[in-house]
């Protein structure tokens, strides 16, 4: 890794640096920055779209699909599927280490 790129990951907001584990790391201090500048694109938009969303409560009520499915389903998710939440990863602190 180039010099800069240890002060420039210290420097880090937390929620960037939770994310960072799960992808192998730049060489280049240049490409640790754009890295992390998508990262924290993605989870800032993703918030923001959480924050316009209304509240389950005040939703309108939409019909409940019966499945015999086991808790891969949800009542709000299309086709009664639970969606893949990507880019939410929880690391054990062995995992982020061993990392």
């Amino acid at each position: 890794m180039e010099y800069g790129s240890d002060a420039f990951l210290n420097g880090l907001a937390d929620y960037i640096k939770d994310e960072l584990v799960s992808h192998d790391l730049p060489t280049t201090l240049d490409g640790l920055i754009e890295l992390a500048t998508r990262i924290d694109l993605c989870i800032q938009a993703r918030r923001r779209k959480k924050l316009q969303r209304p509240a389950r409560h005040q939703s309108p009520q939409r019909p409940r699909r019966t499945s015999t499915a086991t808790s891969s389903t949800t009542p709000d998710s299309p086709g009664g599927f639970e969606l893949m939440q990507l880019g939410c990863t929880s690391l054990t602190p062995e995992e982020r280490e061993r990392r």
